[in-house]
């Protein structure tokens, strides 16, 4: 039986708490999901990733356990959990509590044939938090992973201490997002390989190995059938994006093709309590290319807003 396919069964006839020790996996002949690399690495296999049981899914996640705020990572239409290893190590060191999951249909979170498309990944992460028992995070997406920051963060804004919108389209469709896409297209943009479509020319050139890596977690991140697009669990729009009043760092990439600069600032302008940042010399894969870049721009508005809340307090 495919491994896949066994490990949903296993898991979707599971009714009470998931065993420990990978139980759904051993029972299927292999061991829990880790995917160990070299002690040198720096990678999310560090921590190790556990299965979790939800509403008709059998997810994938990471959880640092880091006794601080916490931070959910949101994963690109071309990643996985291991997209995020940067990051996942980084704001860990300084002091926060990371959680990267597989999306419903991606990596190795597994769910009931064609759910993707009625459950939200809002209600996924929702569902996720209330298992691990953390009422307020941060939020950082990149890519399709912000899709889902405007969409959780206008449905539960309580939840929600501020969040990272990182080179993405918003999945939104108003006239003026599809125009300026339109002018700024490429001559058969879509026909390219993902590769060539998310990271810059200069990462490409002076990183064969890190491309390399991310070719391969790209080729296994999304599961045959699965659409390439998250579902929301509503249309992310300019009205909806209006009424969010949540701290949202929007960061673009200048060299990002998917989403250039001046896509990004027509979305900033519709999020009334964002804030604006540019990295340089990097493609649509932001998190990827520049990660140090990444988490100086995101430790800084985290901070920034600590700050914020404290001169309150004083006041």
């Amino acid at each position: 039986m495919d491994l896949r396919k066994a490990t949903l069964l296993c898991f979707l006839t599971v009714s009470t708490s998931l065993p420990s020790k990978g139980h759904c996996l051993e029972a299927v002949g292999k061991g829990p999901i880790v995917r160990h690399k070299e002690k040198s690495e720096v990678t999310a296999s560090e921590f190790t990733s556990k299965m979790v049981q939800l509403p008709g899914l059998a997810m994938r996640y990471v959880d640092t356990g880091v006794n601080g705020q916490a931070v959910i990572l949101l994963h690109a239409n071309t990643g996985t959990l291991e997209s995020w290893k940067h990051q996942i190590q980084e704001l860990s060191n300084r002091g926060y509590r990371v959680i990267a999951f597989d999306r419903r249909g991606w990596g190795e979170s597994i769910g009931s044939p064609g759910s993707e498309l009625t459950i939200s990944v809002a209600e996924d992460l929702d569902a996720l938090t209330r298992h691990l028992g953390i009422k307020r995070f941060h939020l950082i997406g990149v890519a399709g992973g912000s899709y889902i920051v405007l969409d959780y963060a206008a449905w539960k804004p309580e939840s929600v201490i501020s969040g990272v919108f990182a080179a993405s389209t918003g999945e939104i469709n108003e006239p003026e997002v599809l125009e300026l896409r339109k002018r700024a297209a490429l001559p058969g943009f879509e026909q390219w390989p993902h590769f060539l479509r998310e990271l810059s020319p200069s990462y490409r050139a002076a990183n064969p190995e890190g491309t390399r890596e991310w070719k391969r977690i790209e080729s296994t991140s999304r599961q045959a059938g699965v659409r390439f697009q998250p579902t929301l669990r509503t249309p992310n729009t300019f009205k909806k994006l209006n009424r969010i009043k949540t701290r949202i760092l929007v960061l673009s990439a200048d060299n990002d093709f998917y989403a250039p600069p001046a896509l990004m600032k027509l979305i900033h302008e519709q999020l009334p309590n964002s804030t604006w940042s540019t990295i340089n010399n990097s493609g649509h894969a932001i998190s990827w290319e520049q990660p140090e870049e990444f988490e100086k721009e995101v430790i800084r508005f985290f901070k920034d807003g600590n700050q914020i809340k404290s001169t309150a307090k004083e006041r």
